[in-house]
């Protein structure tokens, strides 16, 4: 099971690596499976929440963040010491939910038609009102901008990182939690949260160059 003991959403904090997580990740690369044991339960909670908006059923959601832990384990000779290491994990788990679309597209509806059905937030977290309200407004998001808003407040990953995961521009991906927000903020005004790792102004207008939309 990737779920741990607390499904609660992640604390702020979590923003700033651990300060064991590069130590816990050279002893993975040794082969010590405790210290990758201790990486999963780091962020095998952001890894399944954000899971659950890429996928139609809480089950597949599971299915793809185990998988991702798995192949994580497995190929920690290919990550670059020093990067974001919950970052290489979304990236991970993009390619994963990718490939099992790419598998379903041959019996099953297009990538458009699955995407449109995804649930919320809200059978992975049953909390306050406030979830259940931002729950309803992201699951009407496109997916390209649920996709890279959940990235930076679930994952809370840099633009940068955004754009590596879905393979996009840094500038596509600031506009698309940019729209997200914009979006959200129309639907539930007082539930959006608040960006902390936002710097500098907001775009003003789609990218012009690099990256679909």
């Amino acid at each position: 099971m990737v779920r741990t003991a607390s499904m609660a959403a992640p604390s702020p904090n979590q923003a700033t690596p651990h300060p064991q997580e590069r130590e816990w990740v050279e002893s993975a690369r040794a082969g010590d499976r405790d210290a990758f044991a201790r990486l999963a339960g780091l962020h095998g909670d952001a890894l399944f929440r954000w899971a659950c908006h890429l996928c139609p059923d809480i089950n597949q959601a599971e299915d793809v963040a185990q998988e991702t832990l798995l192949k994580a384990m497995t190929r920690l000779h290919q990550f670059t010491p020093g990067t974001n290491f919950r970052a290489w994990l979304f990236r991970i788990a993009f390619n994963n939910f990718a490939n099992q679309i790419r598998a379903k597209k041959k019996s099953e509806a297009l990538i458009g038609d699955v995407a449109e059905e995804r649930p919320g937030l809200l059978e992975c977290l049953q909390r306050e009102e406030s979830l259940r309200n931002i729950t309803k407004a992201i699951a009407q998001l496109p997916h390209d901008f649920k996709e890279a808003l959940m990235m930076r407040v679930e994952g809370e990953l840099s633009f940068k990182e955004i754009a590596q995961v879905v393979g996009t521009t840094e500038e596509t991906a600031r506009w698309r939690v940019f729209r997200a927000r914009r979006m959200l903020v129309d639907l539930v005004p007082e539930e959006v949260p608040h960006d902390r790792k936002a710097k500098g102004p907001l775009p003003l207008q789609k990218p012009q160059k690099g990256g679909a939309l």
